[in-house]
């Protein structure tokens, strides 16, 4: 926060997040999006066959998905459409194991040729407001700044957890659109790249042991 001895540089304004841009605005993130809650699948059902039940496990830290075989639960049991996430739906960690609770609030988007099964533990986003892009919202949630909110605000002692209504409840900072979709496409590139570059390394390293 700025201090009233301090001037606020010129094309900048005070708000209650703190001095940002002029152009930008500052949102209740409830007044933007809407936070639906997953289901809860029986773990008699749980197996390594059946499409996949999207868990906290499959979160990196720092953001996105994972689906690899040591942390991929899947289910063999009844489900239905309704439960079904689809490719582009915006997911959020609501429940978090990790010791210093850094996964809570870490956001991925859909992209999978499998069926992907909504857990409970798992939000899903959906953008209300066409002024708002789910992308930028997914960099938003993943950054430090949410992360910390996550941590202030999470209940629980071993296991912590977020709400509906402390997400809806938080202030983020927003540019127009296109600003908004140019950082999260310039952000998107490099994750692009650094993931090209893990992947590269892990086939030197196969062939380096063969």
């Amino acid at each position: 926060m700025t201090s009233n001895s301090e001037t606020i540089p010129v094309g900048y304004k005070q708000t209650e997040v703190g001095v940002i841009p002029e152009d930008w605005r500052v949102i209740r993130l409830g007044n933007s999006v809407k936070l639906i809650n997953g289901f809860a699948f029986s773990s008699e059902y749980f197996s390594s066959d059946g499409p996949i039940v999207l868990t906290p496990g499959n979160f990196k830290l720092d953001g996105g998905l994972k689906f690899d075989k040591l942390k991929t639960t899947r289910y063999s049991g009844e489900y239905t459409n309704k439960m079904c996430l689809l490719n582009g739906d915006l997911v959020v960690v609501m429940t978090d194991l990790t010791p210093d609770c850094n996964l809570l609030g870490k956001s991925g988007i859909i992209d999978s040729e499998e069926i992907i099964l909504h857990n409970q533990r798992i939000g899903k986003i959906v953008v209300t407001d066409n002024q708002v892009s789910k992308q930028y919202l997914k960099v938003y949630f993943n950054s430090n700044l949410f992360s910390l909110r996550m941590k202030e605000t999470a209940t629980g002692s071993t296991v912590r957890h977020t709400s509906v209504s402390t997400i809806n409840e938080s202030l983020i900072t927003l540019p127009k659109l296109t600003e908004q979709e140019a950082i999260a496409k310039v952000l998107s590139d490099m994750d692009a790249e650094i993931a090209a570059l893990e992947q590269r390394l892990e086939k030197t390293k196969a062939i380096k042991q063969g």
